[in-house]
């Protein structure tokens, strides 16, 4: 039964991209705007669990031998949290690659790669929802539930400002879902969390001051500092 419940959700992910892939106009909402960017079909972006141990990490990235490690942010083990690969030809990366990995414990999430002011920026499983106050908590943990997410914690500083996971459980990707939680009128705002690669450019005047920001090859950008795309700031 858990074979052909894996089956199922491999399919409903296969249907899913090939729409997405189908549509060249991806978008988010910020202040009520659509902002859009452009998706790479050339490049992947792909979480990993941290509990990966490097044996299975090398295999997973190796699997498709039309690809390729281009970035990669590195944890205390060595191990790669994030990693970027893209077709060694520049060919559109195929769907039953994105399929493969999404069906693999080991991956949180695979997403294309968006481009942006010719800035390249990744999404994982997570993206940040601030409540209206006319929205309740039961209203959050509905919408929650339904869309197969995971309210993972609130700010700390800013009330009622949540971070949120999606599931692989689910047929749409953080992108995606943030719009459709926005598109409930529940939320002030509905954004997904950005990793910018090559942070280093930032315009931000006061960059070179956040010597915590500084990690090699990618960044988990705080919205802050990719205020072209995003300007949320979740601590």
């Amino acid at each position: 039964m858990k074979k052909v419940y894996i089956i199922f959700l491999s399919i409903l992910f296969f249907l899913s991209l090939n729409a997405q892939q189908n549509s060249e106009k991806f978008y988010y909402y910020y202040k009520g705007e659509k902002i859009f960017i452009q998706q790479r079909k050339d490049k992947v972006f792909l979480k990993f669990a941290a509990t990966i141990d490097r044996k299975n990490l090398n295999m997973l990235i190796g699997v498709d031998t039309s690809l390729q490690l281009t970035s990669h942010v590195s944890l205390d083990n060595n191990l790669f949290c994030y990693t970027v690969l893209e077709t060694k030809d520049g060919m559109d990366i195929s769907l039953a690659t994105f399929e493969f990995y999404n069906t693999q414990e080991e991956v949180v999430s695979i997403n294309p790669l968006f481009e942006y002011c010719k800035e390249l920026n990744g999404i994982t499983d997570e993206f940040i929802v601030k409540l209206k106050p006319t929205t309740s908590i039961e209203q959050l943990q509905a919408l929650v539930e339904k869309n197969y997410c995971k309210l993972l914690e609130e700010n700390r500083f800013v009330k009622n400002q949540f971070k949120i996971s999606v599931s692989k459980m689910s047929h749409l990707n953080a992108l995606q879902t943030s719009v459709l939680f926005y598109e409930t009128d529940f939320f002030e705002f509905s954004e997904p969390n950005f990793v910018i690669l090559d942070a280093f450019q930032s315009n931000d005047p006061y960059f070179n001051q956040q010597w915590s920001l500084k990690l090699p090859h990618l960044i988990m950008a705080p919205k802050l500092f990719c205020y072209q795309v995003n300007k949320r700031f979740f601590l």
